[in-house]
C-alpha cells in the first residue's frame, strides 16, 4: 500500500491547504499523487501543532521549531533535485538526503541537526494516528562538532550592560526594561524563552531567586529555581519601580502596556538595538553562557554550576571548563623553577 494511502483521506478543508498547492503548482516534476500527498501532509501538521501546543504542552517556541524543521523538509521534496526520480510518496524515508540537500546549500551541521531532530516527533504522530511508515525507527540523527560556549569576556559585558543603560531611548521605563532583560540573561542564566514566560509573580527579590516554571526540556519544559548574582538586584529593583510608575500590571515580567506582555518580535528589536549600540555581537544565548562562565571564574563547584544553570547533564556543564585560554596563559606565566 502506498505512504499516501496510509495516511487516510484529505481533510475537505484547511489553513495550510491553499498554501500547499500553491508551492508546488509550478513544479513539473511532481505528480497528481504527490501533490495531493503533500497537501495532505501539510493538513495533518495543523493537526499536530494543535495537539503538540495544547494537548502535550510544549512551548510556543518548540512549536515553532516543528513548523519550521516540516517547511525545510518540505523544499527538500519540491526541489528538483530532490525529486527528479522518484515519487514524493517514494522519497519520505530518504532523512540522509535531506541532510546532504541541506549541507549542500550551505547548512551548518548542527543547524541540520535540529531540524532533523525537530521533524521526529511529526513523523512519530504520523505513524501513531494515521498509520504512515515512520522512517525515523531505523534512522540516526546526523552528527555535528559541538561549538564551544561562547561567553563574553569580563569587558564586553560591561560594554552590553552600558549600552543598555545610556542608549538614548524614548522613555525612562524603555531604558529600564532593556537593562533588566540583558540582566536577567547575564546575573540570572536565564535562557530567551524562559525570559519571555517569566511572569512579576516568579521574582523573589527578597531571596534573589527566579522560578522558572517553564525551562528547558519535554512536556511542558522543567521548572527550576534560578539564582540571582547580586548585581542583578538593583537592575530590577529599577525596572519594577518603573513598571509601577507605568502602571502595567500583566502577568508577565516584561510588559509593553497596561494589560500586555513583551513579544518574541519585540524582544529580538531590543536586543537588536543593545548589540548595535554596545558593537559587541552577542545573542541571548551568550549571555546565558556568560552567566555560567562567571559563575566557574569565580570556583562556583562544577555540581553548584550545573544546578544554577539547569543543566540536566555535569557534561555540558563540564564544556564551559574548556573556555579559559585566556585564564591558562595567565597561569602558566606565574611557573617559575623552583
Amino acid at each position: 500500500m502506498q505512504d499516501h494511502q496510509l495516511l487516510g483521506p484529505q481533510a475537505s478543508s484547511s489553513k495550510s491547504r491553499p498554501q500547499a498547492k500553491s508551492e508546488t503548482a509550478s513544479s513539473p516534476l511532481l505528480t497528481d499523487a504527490d501533490r495531493d500527498l503533500l497537501a495532505n501532509l501539510s493538513d495533518h501538521l495543523a493537526d499536530f501543532l494543535e495537539r503538540a501546543e495544547h494537548v502535550d504542552g510544549h512551548s510556543r517556541f518548540t512549536v515553532a521549531l516543528y513548523r519550521q524543521a516540516w517547511t525545510n523538509f518540505r523544499r527538500f521534496l519540491v526541489d528538483r533535485g530532490a525529486c527528479a526520480d522518484v515519487a514524493v510518496a517514494a522519497k519520505l524515508p530518504l532523512l540522509d538526503r535531506w541532510v546532504g540537500w541541506n549541507h549542500k546549500r550551505g547548512i551548518q551541521p548542527i543547524t541540520a541537526n535540529s531540524s532533523w531532530r525537530s521533524l521526529r516527533p511529526f513523523f512519530n504522530y504520523l505513524e501513531t494516528v494515521h498509520g504512515l511508515a515512520n522512517a525515523y525507527r531505523s534512522a540516526r540523527a546526523p552528527r555535528f562538532q559541538m561549538p564551544d560556549p561562547k561567553a563574553l569576556k569580563p569587558e564586553q559585558i560591561r560594554r552590553v550592560l552600558a549600552a543598555a543603560r545610556n542608549y538614548d531611548w524614548r522613555t525612562p521605563y524603555q531604558r529600564a526594561r532593556a537593562l533588566a532583560l540583558v540582566g536577567v540573561m547575564l546575573f540570572a542564566g536565564l535562557r530567551k524563552g524562559e525570559v519571555l514566560r517569566l511572569e512579576f509573580a516568579d521574582l523573589d527579590l527578597e531571596d534573589g531567586t527566579i522560578h522558572v516554571l517553564k525551562g528547558k526540556g519535554r512536556h511542558g519544559g522543567k521548572p527550576r529555581t534560578a539564582y540571582m548574582i547580586r548585581d542583578l538586584l538593583p537592575i530590577l529593583r529599577a525596572y519594577l519601580g518603573e513598571r509601577r510608575r507605568r502602571n502595567y500590571n500583566p502577568p508577565e515580567l516584561f510588559a509593553t502596556g497596561p494589560g500586555s506582555g513583551l513579544s518574541d518580535s519585540q524582544f529580538r528589536r531590543i536586543m537588536r538595538v543593545v548589540r548595535d549600540a554596545s558593537g559587541i555581537a552577542f545573542t541571548p544565548h551568550s549571555l546565558r553562557h556568560s552567566y555560567i562562565t562567571t559563575l566557574i571564574r569565580n570556583r562556583v563547584p562544577l555540581h553548584g554550576v550545573q544546578a544554577f544553570a539547569g543543566h540536566a547533564d555535569l557534561q555540558t556543564t563540564q564544556r564551559y571548563v574548556r573556555l579559559f585560554d585566556d585564564d591558562l596563559q595567565g597561569y602558566i606565566r606565574k611557573v617559575r623553577l623552583q
